[in-house]
């Protein structure tokens, strides 16, 4: 789901976000706000603004969560299961035609791992994993 307004006027260009009327210097085309849902825990939620031709920024919030069923299980309804959050903040660059770099970083929390049924057993058999920042570089081509 993606949602942007692309209605600008030369005085002052306005953004219907939801109920609420933003005034912004800039024209809502070049401001992109996706979310996307994965039924049970899986979601993102970002914001991407064009500040020049090549150059992008943007600003995320994910919340992933994945499941294994165990190789050697006794009980089949018995699973192995990952969560984790991130926020993410940071730029991305087209060099040229389909070729892009993207700098980012930000802070990832509430990871653990857990074996059970269901997401209501997260605390039994669990490891957590500590919170902290990282930092991501990517290159991408696209053709």
């Amino acid at each position: 789901m993606e949602a942007g307004m692309t209605r600008c006027t030369d005085r002052l260009q306005f953004c219907l976000i939801m109920v609420m009327i933003l005034a912004m210097p800039f024209c809502p085309a070049d401001l992109v706000f996706n979310v996307s849902y994965l039924p049970i825990r899986n979601m993102h939620a970002g914001v991407t603004y064009r500040l020049l031709t090549p150059f992008k920024l943007h600003a995320s919030f994910d919340w992933r969560s994945e499941r294994y069923f165990r190789v050697d299980r006794i009980d089949e309804a018995k699973r192995l299961f990952y969560n984790e959050k991130k926020l993410t903040v940071g730029g991305q660059w087209q060099v040229g035609q389909g070729v892009t770099f993207d700098f980012s970083g930000g802070y990832t929390f509430d990871r653990m791992y857990f074996e059970g049924e269901g997401y209501s057993d997260r605390d039994f058999n669990r490891i957590a994993i500590a919170n902290g920042p990282f930092i991501a570089v990517r290159a991408g081509l696209n053709f």
